[in-house]
C-alpha cells in the first residue's frame, strides 16, 4: 500500500496489514508531520446512522427540521337550501351519554439537540484506544518517491565512471607518447602502469607504422633455432624517410622482454642462407661493404622487413609475442 504524507507528499510503501478497519496515526519520517489514515471501504462503518431531520444542521437549512403540518381540506361551496317540508322524525332509540372528551395534552416543545457522532463513535473504540495510541514512525519504510533520486544517483555514478575511464585512457595515450592504438591497447596500458619510463623516438619514427605478417623458426646445420619476423612498414608522413632502423622484441606471457634484435627494413634473406648462418653472424646479412643497410621510403610508401633473433629462448612457443616498431629514421634528402 502506497501513503503519501499530507504535509510534504513523501510517499510510503507499508504492508496492507498495517492498516485495519479502525484510523491509525503515522508519523512522516522526513517532515514529522503526523496524520491518521484509514481503509477505504466500500460498507457503512460500524455505527454510521442515515441523516434524518434530527440532526444538527446549520441555520440556513432549520426548515428541513419542521413539523411538518397538514394542509386544511379544502371547503366545499354549500348549496343554497331549498325549502322542502321535512318528513317527520322516526322515535330514535334511547343513546348513552357521551363521555367527556380527554383533556387537551400539550405538545412537546421542539428541542434542538447535537446527534453528530464523532471518529470514535462511528469506527469504533474510545479515544484511549487508537486515538491515543502511539503513532507508527514510518522511517522503517521504503520511501516510494525516492526511486527517481536513487535513478538520479546511478547516473551520476555512471557520469563518474565514464570521466574517470576517459582520464585513464588519457592517461595511457600521455605515457605512450600520445600514440594509442586499438590491437596494442592492452600492452599499452600494460606499459603505462608499469612506472617504466617512455622511450623518446626521433619524431620522424613516429610516423612509421609496422604490421607483422608471419614468424617462423629456422634451424641452421649447427642445430641452432632462429626465429624469422617478417612485415610491412608504412610511412605515413607525406615526406620520404631514410635510414629506418626496425626494433624487434621477444616478450613472453608474463611481459618480460625475453630477447631483442635491431635491423634496418627494406631487406630480406633467403631462407637457405639463414640456414648456413651460424650463430652471431647474422647481421653481417645487412651491411654492404661494411656500412649498414640504408631502408629508405617515401611519402606514404610502404617496404618490407626482416628481423631475425638468433638467441631464442629455450621454452619459447606460440603464447610468446612479438612486438615490432621503428626506432630511428631521418628525413629523406
Amino acid at each position: 500500500m502506497i501513503i503519501k504524507c499530507p504535509k510534504c507528499s513523501t510517499g510510503y510503501s507499508i504492508p496492507e496489514n498495517m492498516i485495519g478497519e479502525k484510523p491509525r496515526k503515522m508519523r512522516c519520517s522526513r517532515c514529522k508531520n503526523l496524520f491518521t489514515i484509514a481503509r477505504r471501504s466500500e460498507a457503512a462503518p460500524s455505527g454510521y446512522e442515515e441523516f434524518t431531520g434530527q440532526h444538527h444542521l446549520p441555520g440556513e437549512f432549520a426548515f428541513l427540521k419542521e413539523s411538518p403540518t397538514k394542509e386544511p381540506a379544502p371547503q366545499l361551496e354549500e348549496p343554497t337550501p331549498q325549502l322542502v317540508q321535512p318528513a317527520p322524525p322516526a322515535p330514535m332509540p334511547a343513546q348513552p351519554a357521551p363521555a367527556p372528551p380527554p383533556p387537551p395534552i400539550d405538545a412537546p416543545e421542539s428541542v434542538e439537540t447535537d446527534t453528530s457522532t464523532s471518529a470514535s463513535e462511528i469506527y469504533g473504540g474510545t479515544a484511549s484506544s487508537w486515538e491515543m495510541e502511539a503513532p507508527l514512525d514510518l522511517g522503517g519504510f521504503v520511501v516510494a518517491n525516492e526511486v527517481p533520486a536513487r535513478g538520479q544517483t546511478i547516473g551520476k555514478l555512471i557520469f563518474v565512471i565514464v570521466v574517470l575511464l576517459v582520464g585513464f585512457l588519457v592517461f595511457v595515450a600521455y605515457r605512450n607518447g600520445w600514440d594509442i592504438s586499438i590491437p596494442d591497447l592492452g600492452d599499452q596500458i600494460s606499459f603505462a602502469l608499469s612506472g617504466e619510463k617512455l622511450e623518446e623516438l626521433p619524431k620522424e619514427a613516429r610516423d612509421i607504422e609496422v604490421m607483422i605478417h608471419r614468424r617462423k623458426i629456422i634451424m641452421n646445420r649447427e642445430k641452432v633455432t632462429f626465429l624469422v619476423v617478417q612485415g610491412e612498414v608504412t610511412n605515413n608522413a607525406t615526406a620520404g624517410r631514410s635510414r629506418i632502423i626496425m626494433r624487434a622484441q621477444l616478450i613472453d606471457a608474463v611481459g618480460d622482454i625475453r630477447a631483442q634484435v635491431r635491423a634496418p627494413c627494406g631487406k630480406l634473406i633467403d631462407d637457405s642462407i639463414i640456414e648456413a648462418t651460424p650463430k652471431g653472424a647474422m647481421g653481417g646479412h645487412y651491411r654492404r661493404g661494411g656500412a649498414l643497410y640504408n631502408c629508405s621510403v617515401e611519402g606514404n610508401g610502404n617496404t618490407v622487413f626482416q628481423l631475425i633473433f638468433d638467441e631464442v629462448p629455450a621454452d619459447y612457443d606460440d603464447s610468446f609475442d612479438v612486438r615490432v616498431q621503428a626506432v630511428a629514421a631521418r628525413s629523406l634528402d
